[in-house]
């Protein structure tokens, strides 16, 4: 049995969507084709609402979720499940489904090894399993106890089901199989929070059982912040693990894309790794003082130099004489600042500077504001000598509408 493992779901649907029951099946419609199939020219095997399921004494975790789902199937396409019987007790010689594995199910083996090809053993896989379907007898047999050959078999006898009314029946056929793949999956970035999200991924799920796809890799920030998510949001995770566990399929959660880290650094931006950086001290009576680069200044910080309505030396910013005026009422040090009224979009102030290769430098401001609704970036963007662009900072304040003061900013690059 191959399955390559897919990253992307909609390429899933278009693969293996559809129905699976059309009145054609056979072992040259199933998906993914077996390793060694082959049909008997003796009729076939007719489900009807008294054909009983024959199970192992004690049965696997597996084996039970693979009856419920042969059950759930033939609930849709027959309208009606069937009665399930212990090995170990007495039933009829009527045509029966033997399911579980050569060791548990001693009904099950008792058919098997009349039906065995010459030569063939059942995969020694822990997902491998044989199907032989005949008029008297469906066997469908995992290769050990607890793998999952038992889920992987009936996946493959649905498939097989060709519905007539109230009656499914199955081509006389057997077949060998195993995966070549232990994970066979697909990774998910639905957002478990949203209700239409988790049914959609549970769709998926349904389609991943039908073809033996056995891992969903899910990926979901929220998993790193969950002291902070709506109660709601743990009982849909508790949905999703039940109906993953029905469909015998293993999660693997995952915080965010690999090499995100935004939930940790929700919590401690502290533990953020720090690039390296070169600094000169003066050092004065035992006491060292950082040296400044007077190369990296900002000329004008304090907006004192300026013609009428134009600050001098700023490379540019947004609303010059309309929202952005000189205001020589309102400071905080010196005689002037610069004054934002009403601004409807961006109202930024750039100026390019000078800095030097592994340095850090401090990025300050003070502000003020009086009925004021929006946030405050303070935000550096580097450019090397290719004329390659990266932002240096990622900080947003959230500012008081009404500072009743100056506020002071300052984020490090």
């Amino acid at each position: 049995m191959k399955l390559v493992y897919s990253c992307v779901a909609l390429a899933l649907f278009c693969l293996i969507g559809g129905p699976l029951h059309a009145q054609t099946n056979s072992i040259y419609t199933m998906h993914p084709q077996p390793k060694a199939s082959f049909e008997r020219p003796i009729g076939a095997f007719v489900i009807t609402d008294s054909t009983p399921i024959i199970y192992p004494d004690f049965p696997s975790a597996v084996t039970l979720r693979a009856i419920d789902y042969l059950q759930e199937n033939l609930l849709v396409t027959i309208g009606t499940t069937l009665v399930k019987t212990n090995a170990g007790l007495p039933h009829s010689s009527a045509p029966a489904i033997y399911i579980g594995d050569a060791t548990s199910n001693t009904e099950l083996a008792a058919q098997l090894v009349h039906q065995l090809p010459q030569g063939e053993t059942v995969p020694d896989s822990s997902s491998g399993y044989v199907i032989d379907v005949t008029p008297q007898a469906i066997i469908l047999c995992g290769g050990s106890y607890d793998g999952d050959g038992p889920m992987n078999a009936v996946a493959s006898l649905v498939q097989l089901l060709n519905v007539s009314g109230k009656t499914a029946s199955v081509r006389a056929a057997h077949i060998w199989d195993y995966p070549d793949y232990t994970i066979r999956g697909l990774w998910s970035m639905h957002n478990l929070q949203v209700p239409t999200q988790l049914h959609a991924l549970e769709g998926l799920e349904d389609i991943m059982a039908a073809h033996k796809m056995n891992t969903v890799m899910q990926s979901d920030f929220k998993l790193s912040v969950l002291d902070i998510v709506p109660s709601f949001y743990f009982l849909n995770i508790d949905t999703f693990k039940t109906h993953t566990a029905k469909r015998n399929i293993d999660v693997v959660p995952s915080v965010a894309p690999i090499g995100y880290s935004e939930g940790i650094l929700y919590h401690d931006p502290n533990l953020a790794e720090g690039f390296p950086a070169t600094a000169r001290y003066l050092m004065q009576n035992d006491t060292g003082a950082l040296v400044a680069d007077p190369t990296c200044t900002i000329p004008n910080a304090g907006f004192e130099d300026h013609s009428g309505q134009h600050f001098n030396t700023w490379t540019f910013y947004d609303g010059e004489g309309s929202f952005t005026t000189v205001d020589n009422t309102t400071f905080h040090s010196g005689s002037t600042s610069a004054k934002c009224v009403d601004a409807n979009a961006n109202c930024r102030f750039c100026r390019t500077v000078q800095g030097k290769p592994w340095h850090h430098y401090i990025l300050s401001a003070w502000i003020k504001t009086s009925s004021f609704n929006g946030p405050v970036q303070l935000l550096a963007i580097g450019v090397d000598d290719s004329n390659h662009q990266r932002v240096l900072t990622s900080t947003q304040y959230t500012i008081p509408a009404t500072t009743n003061g100056w506020m002071h900013l300052q984020t490090v690059t």
